[in-house]
């Protein structure tokens, strides 16, 4: 018995410092429909623009059919957005945040090979981001066209986190 509670005991220490820290995250308070709205609207600008920039720097040919595929999705969807958000009356973000602003500026210094993997890994991340920001919208929205809009999105938000660690895979073979 004593050894199984010195075995334990560590265990159990290490629990009772993390499951409160767990509830805090849990506890955090779901984005309103406001927040939402410019976290996705700066992100699908952001979108945009770096499969822009992938279309002039990029050097693989699945790397350039991936960004003209960012480019169509995420404009009719940045465009689906800004019609609720303008009948709902929400405000929109005119730019990307700064932690895409950063990583734009990063992406504007590379070519070929090397912008290829970072434009890629970058991709992994936001479409992971977006997926659960879309997700969260759509089961803590409180407004109906909001919350229809992240249902209908997220199937393509899926499909491009699929596809883009897909090729980031193909990508780190090279």
């Amino acid at each position: 018995m004593y050894h199984f509670t010195k075995l334990i005991a560590p265990v159990f220490a290490v629990l009772m410092v993390a499951i409160p820290a767990l509830r805090a995250d849990s506890t955090k308070p779901p984005l309103t429909d406001a927040q939402f709205v410019l976290k996705a609207s700066a992100a699908g600008l952001a979108e945009v623009k770096f499969a822009q920039l992938a279309l002039k720097r990029a050097q693989g040919d699945e790397v350039k059919k991936f960004a003209q595929h960012m480019i169509k999705d995420h404009t009719k969807a940045n465009d689906k957005l800004k019609t609720i958000a303008e009948s709902e009356k929400y405000a929109l973000s005119t730019t990307m945040d700064p932690k895409h602003q950063e990583l734009y500026q990063k992406l504007t210094g590379l070519t070929g090979a090397d912008f290829d993997r970072e434009y890629l890994l970058t991709q992994v991340k936001d479409h992971e981001k977006a997926v659960t920001l879309f997700e969260q919208e759509s089961q803590n929205g409180q407004n109906k066209k909001l919350k229809e809009f992240a249902v209908k999105t997220l199937p393509t938000l899926r499909e491009h986190l699929e596809l883009v660690r897909k090729l980031n895979d193909e990508e780190k073979k090279k």
